[in-house]
């Protein structure tokens, strides 16, 4: 029979790839910058990431979320006319979706 017919608990784990790009423009105050990252960019900056859908059933109830946790880090030096440095960003994220 199929799964949801089954009595009983059954649990399904699929994991699963999404690439996406960045493009606009950051800043603080009147200091900016205009930032364009390709999905492959982005890549290189990843440190860790893990997507899945995770899924339990019980007889005729059905419980699912998906889960994405992503870890960044790139580095990048910059200049103005009045202020010069090197950027560091290290993002890590959780997203979470009952």
């Amino acid at each position: 029979a199929p799964p949801l017919l089954q009595p009983g608990w059954h649990f399904a784990i699929t994991p699963y790839i999404w690439l996406a790009g960045l493009n606009g423009t950051i800043g603080i105050s009147d200091v900016t910058a205009d930032v364009s990252e390709s999905a492959w960019d982005l890549l290189k900056s990843l440190r860790f990431g893990a997507m899945g859908d995770l899924e339990a059933r019980y007889d005729g109830w059905v419980f699912g979320s998906d889960l994405i946790y992503v870890s960044l880090r790139d580095k990048h030096a910059f200049s103005t006319a009045t202020v010069s440095g090197e950027l560091q960003l290290d993002q890590k994220e959780w997203i979470v979706t009952p």
